[in-house]
């Protein structure tokens, strides 16, 4: 199969999934290796707004990663202990339901200490919807690779391309 072959059988299998599969827990793609050798690189995303979810899950499965969602804490980390071999970084949402299952701010932050303890060295991403410098310094504190503001999808690849070149 040819370069250009593989890059349209990524496309097809990304425009062409299954309706009505369960968003809670799922992997797109499959982190087996491709047809050239590589390895999918593999994106943890917890983030309990549906549509921000989905638009972010969608640019990072185009960008050409596998993706496993869930929507807020308790799911995020029962998604992670049964995948945590396979996923190479975490994309955390600030503000989300916690472990009480009930909306909380800086649950984000609560799931970074759960996952870190998991996998020390795996790196993470913060998402919010505000630009506050204060929240970007916790973040980083307490052990996130980077903080990063919605709204911009494709700087979010860029990112997280950056953030695992420099692994």
């Amino acid at each position: 199969m040819s370069y250009r072959d593989h890059k349209l059988l990524k496309q097809l299998k990304v425009l062409y999934q299954p309706v009505g599969l369960d968003t809670s827990e799922k992997i797109t793609r499959s982190t087996r290796p491709t047809d050239l050798g590589e390895i999918m690189t593999t994106v943890l995303l917890v983030d309990d707004e549906k549509l921000i979810q989905r638009s972010l899950e969608k640019t990072l499965l185009r960008a050409g990663f596998d993706v496993f969602t869930a929507s807020d804490c308790t799911t995020g980390k029962e998604v992670f202990s049964r995948n945590a071999n396979t996923i190479d970084i975490a994309v955390l949402d600030l503000n989300m339901p916690g472990f009480e299952g009930v909306p909380k701010n800086d649950a984000g932050f609560d799931l970074l200490d759960e996952l870190k303890k998991q996998k020390a060295n795996l790196p993470v991403i913060i998402l919010t919807a505000y630009d506050e410098v204060s929240k970007a310094k916790d973040a980083v504190s307490k052990g996130a690779s980077a903080f990063f503001v919605k709204g911009r999808e494709q700087g979010l690849v860029e990112l997280i391309e950056k953030i695992l070149g420099s692994k």
